[in-house]
């Protein structure tokens, strides 16, 4: 869906991207990581922690949002 690439990967960490910045997404594996973390109740869980999106307008913004939103309800009908 981004096309994005692996910038840097490894068994804790993975950083991809789909533009000229470093990295646009990080992933992170917590049992490596913190494998005596504190949030037991926690580990193995699959989420998002948060993400943000650069865009030149708010127009950008809204077309971007009708793009992905079609692209979405496609994939999933």
């Amino acid at each position: 869906m981004f096309d994005a690439e692996v910038q840097h990967h490894n068994s804790a960490l993975a950083f991809l991207t789909h533009d000229d910045e470093q990295h646009r997404f990080a992933f992170v594996n917590l049992e490596v990581l913190q494998p005596d973390g504190n949030e037991t109740d926690k580990r193995g869980l699959i989420g998002v922690d948060h993400f943000t999106y650069t865009q030149a307008s708010l127009k950008d913004l809204l077309d971007n949002y009708v793009h992905t939103k079609a692209k979405v309800r496609r994939s999933v009908h």
